[in-house]
């Protein structure tokens, strides 16, 4: 994989790159080298609003697309897996995801679906179109590599390369739901961005003090107060 290359396109408007190189390259490190042999290049680039993700026509190269800063994925994951639920990477139906769980949707979703389509299912195939995988067999395929990968800890510090814990959805079952709008449900969510890292590397387990405080009457001047503390 030394030889994967990376590329970069600037988004358009508001979107941003919501992964990095060093994201996509410890997925693929944790897959073997025939599901990835074809693989010679991730580009970031912005398809807009309709795609978040596609391959080209070599089925060589995949591209991972800019999405906006704030956003809900649950209509494009009920599309691809209408008996699952968002709570799997980390979202709640009705609100909009954390940033952690777009992140991992992006990796463990969006990344191994469109690696799916690199594999060859027809070798004799004349259609390069039947040759590779198409959406059903993409899918199934990222669907069983995700449950592989997070069947054991990933052993890395970034709480986005594992399936979120239990402290990790009752805050966002709780707190999601809370009775906020505008600027305040804005801030709330880099927030809770932040008590996620917290969560996952083990520096607080006082989930009612941040549910307690969050839910408060203060929530505004909290979040005021803390947005500046975002993951290092």
């Amino acid at each position: 994989m030394e030889r994967l290359r990376f590329s970069w396109s600037p988004p358009v408007g508001d979107r941003r790159h919501h992964l990095t190189e060093e994201d996509v390259r410890f997925v693929l490190s944790r897959l073997p080298e025939e599901v990835t042999a074809r693989l010679r290049a991730v580009h970031f680039n912005d398809g807009g609003m309709r795609l978040l993700g596609y391959v080209n026509r070599g089925r060589r190269e995949i591209a991972i697309c800019a999405l906006p800063p704030r956003m809900s994925l649950t209509r494009k994951f009920a599309d691809r897996d209408r008996r699952g639920s968002p709570r799997r990477f980390g979202a709640v139906r009705g609100a909009q995801w954390p940033l952690l769980a777009v992140r991992r949707y992006l990796l463990y979703s969006t990344l191994l679906h469109e690696l799916g389509h690199l594999q060859v299912v027809r070798p004799r195939a004349r259609s390069q179109r039947l040759r590779f995988a198409r959406e059903p067999r993409a899918q199934s395929f990222a669907d069983a590599w995700r449950e592989r990968l997070w069947s054991a800890a990933s052993g890395h510090p970034d709480p986005v390369h594992d399936p979120p814990g239990a402290a990790e959805l009752e805050l966002v079952e709780r707190v999601l739901r809370l009775p906020l709008r505008g600027e305040d449900r804005l801030r709330l969510a880099d927030l809770l961005d932040f008590h996620f890292w917290r969560i996952a590397q083990g520096t607080t387990s006082e989930l009612e003090e941040v549910v307690t405080e969050l839910a408060s009457a203060r929530v505004a001047d909290v979040v005021r107060g803390r947005s500046a503390g975002r993951r290092p």
